[in-house]
Order: C-alpha cells, then sequence, then structure tokens
C-alpha cells in the first residue's frame, strides 16, 4: 500500500539519498540538504511530499509557487521528484504527482509545470501518461559569478573572522555582504549556491 504525506524531519535523510542516487547529484551534501529541507517546511510557498510503502519513505516530490511575466496568477513548479528505482513503474510516482496537483488545487493553482532533462526519456514518458503535455524544448544557461574574494569573505565571517575589506563587487552586492554582517545562514547559502554551481553538471538547486 502506498502512503503519500508531507515530509516530516525523519524523512530527510531518505530525500537526501534519493536526491543523491536517483537524481544523480554525487556531490550533494547532506547537512546542506536538510537546512533546505528545513526551509521548505517553514515556508507556505514550499511543499515536499514522501510517498511511504511499509512505513519507509521510497518516493518524494517538492513543488512551489511561482509568479512569471507573461501568465496571469500563480502556477505550480514540480521542482524535484524521484521514486527509488527498484519501485519505479508501481505507481509511486503518479500518486505522488497526485498529491501535488491536490496541493496546487488547494492553493487556488490550476496550472502545473515541471521540466525534465533532455536525457531523461523514461521521465518524458511518465509525464505524458500522466496527462502533461511537452509543451517546448528549451535550453537552460548557467553563468557563476561568485569571485574567489567573495567565497573567501564568506569562509572567514563563517570562521568568525572580521575582515572589512571590500569586495571587487558592484556597489549595491557589496553593501548586501556587508550589511548580512555575520549572519551565517545568508553566508552558507552564498557560499553553498556558489559551490553547487561548480560540482552539479549542468544543474543547480540552489
Amino acid at each position: 500500500m502506498i502512503t503519500v504525506r508531507k515530509a516530516e524531519p525523519q524523512d530527510f535523510p531518505a530525500i537526501y539519498t534519493l536526491m543523491k542516487n536517483e537524481l544523480g547529484y554525487p556531490n550533494l551534501r547532506e547537512a546542506d540538504t536538510f537546512k533546505r529541507l528545513e526551509f521548505f517546511s517553514s515556508s507556505d510557498d514550499w511543499e515536499t511530499f514522501v510517498a511511504l510503502t511499509g512505513g519507509e519513505a521510497v518516493g518524494f516530490i517538492g513543488v512551489t509557487k511561482c509568479l512569471a511575466y507573461n501568465i496571469d496568477g500563480y502556477y505550480t513548479q514540480i521542482m524535484a521528484m524521484a521514486v527509488s528505482e527498484k519501485l519505479q513503474g508501481s505507481g509511486i510516482g503518479t500518486a505522488l504527482v497526485k498529491k501535488a496537483e491536490e496541493w496546487s488545487m488547494s492553493h487556488g493553482i490550476t496550472g502545473i509545470y515541471v521540466s525534465s532533462n533532455i536525457k531523461r526519456s523514461s521521465a518524458h514518458a511518465f509525464y505524458e501518461k500522466n496527462g502533461y503535455i511537452n509543451s517546448k524544448q528549451s535550453y537552460m544557461f548557467i553563468k557563476s559569478i561568485d569571485i574567489p574574494e567573495m567565497m573567501d569573505f564568506c569562509i572567514q565571517r563563517l570562521e568568525g573572522i572580521d575582515n572589512d575589506k571590500e569586495l571587487n563587487l558592484p556597489a549595491s552586492y557589496n553593501t548586501q555582504m556587508e550589511n548580512a554582517g555575520k549572519d551565517k545562514e545568508f553566508l552558507s547559502r552564498t557560499l553553498n549556491c556558489a559551490n553547487d554551481f561548480s560540482v552539479i553538471d549542468g544543474e543547480t538547486d540552489c
């Protein structure tokens, strides 16, 4: 029997493992993933659901509310979904998508979007089977705009070292960094996102 419910902190290790193994993020850091999941859990705009069989979390889906310039109102974006490889094809993915759609409808949102890597042909077939239409094919371009000085700044601040050196960044960003002061959450997020651009092939989960 498949049960789908909101993710709880005890599910975080299973979600981390699914992301690392099934979605192909071998360099994903466990502690950072847990922090992100905690943030998502505290936000009304995000939700993470897990699928359980025999009390074990074997799949998850994460959704968020979004706005766009070209459409009115909110739409829902499926940000991540994974099912344990040994149980794929058993209805777990469909149950997760249905729960995401229920969540979307409960927020008055009728449009739901999902992006899938062009190489994931099995995922494409899954979504089409569940009524999703392949509306377009596109490229994602990513540029990391961090510089070594910024990363050193974050590391030193996290270690409790005051560093008043002005960074070689646009004035507005220098101000943002200085205003952050010793805000460890901000500094960690800045550093981790910069790192993620270099360790994830073609995608980033920042």
